[in-house]
């Protein structure tokens, strides 16, 4: 895995799991099936202190889940052979000692139990990106490039207060003017509050306009240094001949609710964040980074 941390502007704080993946660990331990019951006519099965070792550590360290083990050698009793009777509490020492010697059981239990907790999670998240792009094909969202059937498509997640959204947009305002084979849909997303929501519901009263007037009102919103007023938003507007409180302002913040809609199915949770041929990439691509990635789509 990569140490390098993506570039966002967050809304908030992600939670950290690893409380419930040591709970989930912990109960994993404690419900291993150790003994079942036997009538009078059923040879009783030896269980000695290594086999409890070796389930827990097999129980544990490779696969955490309630699957009964079937690696370990467990002889049966034979007549004259010694039986060792191991009640619940002797077993519960047992998993103790064998934690206590063995730390790294539970290192590798948590290890596993995160893999397949990211591989389940990745696996949902491709789900609910599917069904985003289809629902966002359905909508007229702002867009600027080529039409092309060959063109990558890119749905660009972003607010108009955020400083990467700022410098992604400079990205794509330079790859635009050096390629013909990409489409950048603009899906505002504002996470800043009033001030990036009237900004976002802006940019899509100009996109009803035409595409110039979009490009310009977007443009002078995204390059705005500083944050974004509402009299920032309403100089942009009247430069393009829109009345900032026309009747267009409801449908506009409609469409903006919508793409919130949208990327909170994503569960994304900072801007800016880009969807290319199904695949999300979360936080601040540079040109190299972001050629890379349409590149892999046409390969």
């Amino acid at each position: 895995m990569s140490d390098i941390k993506p570039k966002f502007c967050l809304k908030k704080a992600l939670p950290l799991g690893l409380t419930a993946i040591l709970a989930a660990t912990a109960s994993s331990v404690l419900t291993v099936n150790l003994m079942q019951p036997m009538d009078d006519q059923q040879e009783a099965l030896v269980l000695d202190r290594q086999a409890v070792k070796t389930i827990v550590r097999e129980t544990v360290a490779e696969e955490v889940s309630t699957q009964s083990v079937t690696n370990v050698n467990i002889t049966q009793t034979t007549e004259g052979q010694e039986k060792e009777i191991l009640d619940r509490q002797t077993v519960q020492l047992i998993i103790r000692e064998t934690l206590a010697e063995e730390p790294e059981i539970l290192i590798k239990s948590v290890e596993n139990l995160r893999k397949t907790h990211l591989k389940k999670q990745a696996e949902k998240e491709k789900e609910q990106i599917s069904q985003v792009q289809e629902m966002l094909e359905k909508t007229s969202a702002p867009w600027a490039g080529s039409d092309s059937k060959d063109a990558v498509t890119i749905n660009y997640f972003s607010d108009y207060n955020c400083g990467y959204c700022k410098k992604q947009a400079k990205v794509f305002s330079d790859l635009l003017s050096k390629t013909d084979n990409i489409k950048v849909v603009y899906n505002p997303f504002p996470i800043f509050g009033q001030a990036s929501e009237k900004a976002a519901a802006a940019t899509m009263m100009a996109w009803q306009k035409g595409p110039a007037q979009f490009l310009q009102v977007h443009n002078a919103l995204i390059s705005h240094e500083g944050r974004i007023t509402d009299d920032v938003v309403t100089k942009a507007l009247s430069d393009v001949d829109i009345d900032a409180l026309g009747a267009n302002f409801s449908g506009a913040e409609n469409a903006v609710r919508a793409n919130q809609a949208l990327g909170k199915m994503l569960k994304l949770e900072g801007t800016p964040a880009l969807l290319i041929n199904n695949k999300l990439y979360r936080g601040f691509m540079d040109a190299n980074a972001l050629t890379e990635a349409i590149g892999s789509v046409k390969s």
